[in-house]
Protein backbone atom coordinates (compact mmCIF):
# COMPACT_ATOMS: atom_id res chain seq x y z
CA UNK A 1 0.00 0.00 0.00
CA UNK A 2 1.46 3.32 -1.00
CA UNK A 3 0.89 6.76 0.35
CA UNK A 4 -0.65 8.55 -2.60
CA UNK A 5 -1.55 12.19 -2.83
CA UNK A 6 -4.95 13.48 -3.77
CA UNK A 7 -7.67 15.92 -2.92
CA UNK A 8 -9.57 13.46 -0.73
CA UNK A 9 -6.67 13.05 1.67
CA UNK A 10 -6.45 16.82 2.15
CA UNK A 11 -10.23 17.22 2.50
CA UNK A 12 -10.34 14.39 5.05
CA UNK A 13 -7.64 16.12 7.08
CA UNK A 14 -9.62 19.36 7.09
CA UNK A 15 -12.77 17.51 8.17
CA UNK A 16 -10.75 16.05 11.04
CA UNK A 17 -9.72 19.60 11.99
CA UNK A 18 -13.33 20.83 11.95
CA UNK A 19 -14.43 17.94 14.16
CA UNK A 20 -11.56 18.56 16.59
CA UNK A 21 -12.61 22.21 16.79
CA UNK A 22 -16.14 21.14 17.74
CA UNK A 23 -14.73 18.85 20.46
CA UNK A 24 -12.59 21.68 21.81
CA UNK A 25 -15.56 24.02 22.10
CA UNK A 26 -17.74 21.35 23.72
CA UNK A 27 -15.09 20.63 26.37
CA UNK A 28 -14.62 24.37 26.91
CA UNK A 29 -18.37 24.79 27.36
CA UNK A 30 -18.51 22.05 29.99
CA UNK A 31 -16.25 24.11 32.24
CA UNK A 32 -13.88 23.01 35.05
CA UNK A 33 -14.66 20.60 37.87
CA UNK A 34 -14.63 17.28 36.01
CA UNK A 35 -11.68 14.98 35.35
CA UNK A 36 -10.37 15.51 31.78
CA UNK A 37 -9.20 11.89 31.71
CA UNK A 38 -12.63 10.58 32.76
CA UNK A 39 -14.33 12.71 30.10
CA UNK A 40 -11.83 11.40 27.57
CA UNK A 41 -12.51 7.80 28.69
CA UNK A 42 -16.26 8.17 28.29
CA UNK A 43 -15.75 9.82 24.91
CA UNK A 44 -13.53 6.97 23.72
CA UNK A 45 -16.03 4.34 24.92
CA UNK A 46 -18.74 5.90 22.77
CA UNK A 47 -16.35 6.23 19.83
CA UNK A 48 -15.16 2.62 20.17
CA UNK A 49 -18.76 1.42 19.97
CA UNK A 50 -19.26 3.56 16.88
CA UNK A 51 -16.15 2.14 15.21
CA UNK A 52 -17.24 -1.41 16.06
CA UNK A 53 -20.49 -0.84 14.18
CA UNK A 54 -18.61 0.72 11.25
CA UNK A 55 -16.21 -2.25 11.17
CA UNK A 56 -19.09 -4.77 11.14
CA UNK A 57 -20.83 -2.88 8.35
CA UNK A 58 -17.56 -2.38 6.46
CA UNK A 59 -14.68 -4.75 5.84
CA UNK A 60 -15.04 -6.89 9.00
CA UNK A 61 -11.43 -7.87 8.22
CA UNK A 62 -8.57 -8.30 10.68
CA UNK A 63 -5.67 -7.97 8.25
CA UNK A 64 -2.22 -8.82 9.64
CA UNK A 65 -3.44 -8.05 13.16
CA UNK A 66 -0.70 -9.84 15.15
CA UNK A 67 2.19 -7.38 14.70
CA UNK A 68 -0.24 -4.47 14.38
CA UNK A 69 -1.81 -4.79 17.84
CA UNK A 70 1.18 -3.58 19.93
CA UNK A 71 1.73 -0.72 17.50
CA UNK A 72 -1.92 0.28 17.69
CA UNK A 73 -1.67 0.15 21.48
CA UNK A 74 1.22 2.63 21.28
CA UNK A 75 -0.79 4.84 18.91
CA UNK A 76 -3.69 4.85 21.38
CA UNK A 77 -1.48 5.53 24.39
CA UNK A 78 0.42 8.40 22.77
CA UNK A 79 -2.43 10.05 20.91
CA UNK A 80 -5.80 9.30 22.50
CA UNK A 81 -4.81 8.65 26.12
CA UNK A 82 -1.89 10.92 26.98
CA UNK A 83 -2.12 13.47 24.17
CA UNK A 84 -5.87 14.14 24.30
CA UNK A 85 -5.97 14.18 28.10
CA UNK A 86 -3.16 16.74 28.22
CA UNK A 87 -4.95 18.78 25.59
CA UNK A 88 -8.26 18.80 27.47
CA UNK A 89 -6.42 19.80 30.64
CA UNK A 90 -4.72 22.69 28.84
CA UNK A 91 -8.07 24.00 27.58
CA UNK A 92 -9.34 24.51 31.13
CA UNK A 93 -6.20 26.51 32.00
CA UNK A 94 -5.62 28.52 28.81
CA UNK A 95 -8.97 28.60 27.03
CA UNK A 96 -9.45 26.84 23.69
CA UNK A 97 -8.36 29.89 21.67
CA UNK A 98 -4.81 29.63 23.12
CA UNK A 99 -4.48 25.93 23.95
CA UNK A 100 -5.51 24.75 20.50
CA UNK A 101 -2.93 26.69 18.42
CA UNK A 102 -0.11 25.39 20.62
CA UNK A 103 -1.24 21.78 20.57
CA UNK A 104 -2.02 21.86 16.85
CA UNK A 105 1.56 22.84 15.99
CA UNK A 106 2.34 19.11 15.95
CA UNK A 107 3.33 19.00 12.22
CA UNK A 108 6.57 20.72 13.30
CA UNK A 109 7.76 17.99 15.72
CA UNK A 110 6.39 15.43 13.25
CA UNK A 111 8.78 16.72 10.59
CA UNK A 112 11.71 16.64 13.02
CA UNK A 113 10.93 13.12 14.19
CA UNK A 114 10.47 11.89 10.62
CA UNK A 115 13.96 13.10 9.84
CA UNK A 116 15.43 11.42 12.92
CA UNK A 117 13.53 8.13 12.75
CA UNK A 118 13.09 7.54 9.02
CA UNK A 119 16.24 9.33 7.87
CA UNK A 120 14.35 11.72 5.63
CA UNK A 121 16.22 14.72 4.23
CA UNK A 122 15.87 18.03 6.07
CA UNK A 123 16.14 20.75 3.38
CA UNK A 124 16.60 24.42 4.20
CA UNK A 125 12.96 25.24 3.48
CA UNK A 126 11.82 22.69 6.05
CA UNK A 127 14.29 23.97 8.65
CA UNK A 128 13.01 27.52 8.08
CA UNK A 129 9.49 26.27 8.66
CA UNK A 130 10.47 24.71 11.97
CA UNK A 131 12.10 27.95 13.15
CA UNK A 132 9.01 29.92 12.20
CA UNK A 133 6.83 27.38 13.98
CA UNK A 134 8.71 27.80 17.25
CA UNK A 135 8.49 31.59 16.86
CA UNK A 136 4.75 31.33 16.27
CA UNK A 137 4.24 29.34 19.47
CA UNK A 138 6.05 31.99 21.50
CA UNK A 139 4.00 34.74 19.90
CA UNK A 140 0.85 32.99 21.06
CA UNK A 141 1.85 31.98 24.62
CA UNK A 142 4.01 34.94 25.70
CA UNK A 143 1.16 37.45 25.76
CA UNK A 144 0.37 39.41 28.89
CA UNK A 145 -1.99 37.49 31.11
CA UNK A 146 -3.99 40.64 31.86
CA UNK A 147 -7.34 40.85 30.17
CA UNK A 148 -7.46 37.19 29.17
CA UNK A 149 -10.86 35.55 29.42
CA UNK A 150 -11.68 31.87 29.52
CA UNK A 151 -8.36 30.95 31.13
CA UNK A 152 -7.07 30.07 34.58
CA UNK A 153 -4.32 32.60 35.38
CA UNK A 154 -2.78 30.52 38.18
CA UNK A 155 -2.21 27.53 35.88
CA UNK A 156 -1.18 29.43 32.76
CA UNK A 157 2.28 27.96 32.20
CA UNK A 158 1.12 24.51 33.29
CA UNK A 159 -1.48 24.76 30.53
CA UNK A 160 1.21 25.82 28.05
CA UNK A 161 3.32 22.78 29.00
CA UNK A 162 0.30 20.47 28.70
CA UNK A 163 -0.57 21.76 25.23
CA UNK A 164 3.05 21.46 24.03
CA UNK A 165 3.31 17.90 25.42
CA UNK A 166 0.06 17.00 23.66
CA UNK A 167 1.65 18.18 20.40
CA UNK A 168 4.60 15.79 20.84
CA UNK A 169 2.29 12.89 21.73
CA UNK A 170 0.18 13.43 18.63
CA UNK A 171 3.32 13.54 16.48
CA UNK A 172 4.43 10.15 17.79
CA UNK A 173 0.94 8.77 17.25
CA UNK A 174 0.77 9.86 13.60
CA UNK A 175 4.23 8.52 12.82
CA UNK A 176 3.46 5.09 14.29
CA UNK A 177 0.07 5.07 12.58
CA UNK A 178 1.76 5.53 9.21
CA UNK A 179 3.45 2.15 9.69
CA UNK A 180 0.37 0.37 11.06
CA UNK A 181 -1.77 1.14 8.00
CA UNK A 182 0.45 -1.15 5.95
CA UNK A 183 -0.75 -4.07 8.08
CA UNK A 184 -4.49 -3.70 8.77
CA UNK A 185 -7.62 -2.15 7.18
CA UNK A 186 -8.48 1.42 8.13
CA UNK A 187 -11.72 0.57 9.95
CA UNK A 188 -10.01 -2.13 12.03
CA UNK A 189 -7.18 0.27 12.91
CA UNK A 190 -9.75 2.80 14.11
CA UNK A 191 -11.60 0.21 16.15
CA UNK A 192 -8.52 -1.16 17.90
CA UNK A 193 -6.88 2.19 18.68
CA UNK A 194 -10.08 3.64 20.11
CA UNK A 195 -10.85 0.46 22.12
CA UNK A 196 -7.34 0.46 23.59
CA UNK A 197 -7.76 4.10 24.53
CA UNK A 198 -11.14 3.52 26.17
CA UNK A 199 -9.78 0.59 28.20
CA UNK A 200 -6.60 2.34 29.33
CA UNK A 201 -8.35 5.58 30.25
CA UNK A 202 -11.06 3.74 32.16
CA UNK A 203 -8.45 1.88 34.21
CA UNK A 204 -6.25 4.90 34.86
CA UNK A 205 -9.15 7.13 35.89
CA UNK A 206 -11.17 4.34 37.53
CA UNK A 207 -12.71 6.39 40.34
CA UNK A 208 -13.38 9.50 38.22
CA UNK A 209 -14.61 7.27 35.39
CA UNK A 210 -17.08 5.61 37.74
CA UNK A 211 -18.36 8.99 38.85
CA UNK A 212 -18.72 10.00 35.21
CA UNK A 213 -20.72 6.84 34.45
CA UNK A 214 -23.08 7.61 37.32
CA UNK A 215 -23.41 11.16 36.06
CA UNK A 216 -24.71 9.81 32.75
CA UNK A 217 -28.08 9.61 34.47
CA UNK A 218 -28.21 13.33 33.77
CA UNK A 219 -29.70 13.70 30.31
CA UNK A 220 -27.68 16.79 29.45
CA UNK A 221 -24.38 15.16 30.42
CA UNK A 222 -25.26 11.97 28.53
CA UNK A 223 -26.04 13.96 25.38
CA UNK A 224 -22.76 15.83 25.81
CA UNK A 225 -20.75 12.58 26.03
CA UNK A 226 -22.52 11.04 23.03
CA UNK A 227 -21.89 14.19 20.98
CA UNK A 228 -18.24 14.23 22.05
CA UNK A 229 -17.92 10.54 21.12
CA UNK A 230 -19.47 11.12 17.69
CA UNK A 231 -17.05 13.98 17.11
CA UNK A 232 -14.20 11.63 18.09
CA UNK A 233 -15.38 9.13 15.48
CA UNK A 234 -15.26 11.78 12.75
CA UNK A 235 -11.92 13.19 13.93
CA UNK A 236 -10.20 9.81 14.12
CA UNK A 237 -11.73 8.37 10.96
CA UNK A 238 -10.86 11.38 8.84
CA UNK A 239 -7.34 11.59 10.26
CA UNK A 240 -6.62 7.98 9.32
CA UNK A 241 -8.16 8.52 5.87
CA UNK A 242 -5.85 11.49 5.42
CA UNK A 243 -2.77 9.57 6.57
CA UNK A 244 -3.65 6.70 4.24
CA UNK A 245 -4.25 8.80 1.13
CA UNK A 246 -1.82 11.70 1.60
CA UNK A 247 0.80 10.52 4.11
CA UNK A 248 1.60 11.60 7.66
CA UNK A 249 2.97 15.05 6.78
CA UNK A 250 -0.04 16.28 4.79
CA UNK A 251 -2.43 14.70 7.31
CA UNK A 252 -0.67 16.52 10.14
CA UNK A 253 -0.86 19.81 8.26
CA UNK A 254 -4.55 19.56 7.40
CA UNK A 255 -5.61 18.37 10.85
CA UNK A 256 -3.61 21.20 12.45
CA UNK A 257 -5.92 23.74 10.80
CA UNK A 258 -8.23 23.50 13.83
CA UNK A 259 -7.24 27.00 15.07
CA UNK A 260 -8.62 28.48 11.86
CA UNK A 261 -12.05 27.28 12.99
CA UNK A 262 -11.84 27.21 16.78
CA UNK A 263 -10.33 30.64 17.46
CA UNK A 264 -13.13 32.73 15.94
CA UNK A 265 -15.73 30.34 17.36
CA UNK A 266 -14.20 30.65 20.84
CA UNK A 267 -14.44 34.42 20.49
CA UNK A 268 -18.05 34.15 19.30
CA UNK A 269 -19.36 31.73 21.94
CA UNK A 270 -17.06 32.34 24.94
CA UNK A 271 -15.80 35.89 24.38
CA UNK A 272 -12.18 34.73 24.36
CA UNK A 273 -10.05 37.69 23.36
CA UNK A 274 -8.19 37.57 20.05
CA UNK A 275 -5.30 40.03 19.96
CA UNK A 276 -3.30 41.16 16.96
CA UNK A 277 -0.22 39.42 18.34
CA UNK A 278 -2.13 36.16 18.77
CA UNK A 279 -3.55 36.44 15.24
CA UNK A 280 -0.05 37.07 13.91
CA UNK A 281 1.23 34.00 15.76
CA UNK A 282 -1.49 31.80 14.32
CA UNK A 283 -0.82 33.15 10.83
CA UNK A 284 2.91 32.59 11.21
CA UNK A 285 2.20 29.06 12.42
CA UNK A 286 0.17 28.31 9.31
CA UNK A 287 3.00 29.65 7.12
CA UNK A 288 5.57 27.55 9.01
CA UNK A 289 3.51 24.39 8.59
CA UNK A 290 3.17 25.14 4.89
CA UNK A 291 6.93 25.51 4.55
CA UNK A 292 7.55 22.24 6.39
CA UNK A 293 5.07 20.24 4.33
CA UNK A 294 5.65 21.82 0.90
CA UNK A 295 9.44 21.75 1.04
CA UNK A 296 11.00 19.51 -1.61
CA UNK A 297 12.64 16.25 -0.68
Amino acid sequence: MGFVGGAWGEIAGLLSAVSAACSSLMVRGLGPGRSPMAINALRCCVAALGFFLLWLLGSASLGDWGPALPLLACVSLAGLVVGDSLYFGSISRLGSGRATPIAMSYPVPTAVLEGLVFGEAMPAMKLAGIVLGVSAIWLIVSQSQSGRRGANKDGYWIGVAQAAAASICWSLSVLILRTVLDLVPLDFANLVRMSFAALLLSLVSFRAFGEGVRELRSRNFAVFIVALGCAAVVTSYMLIESVYHSGAAIAALMSSMTPVFVTPLAWLFFSEKITLRMSSGIGLGVVSIGLVILSPG
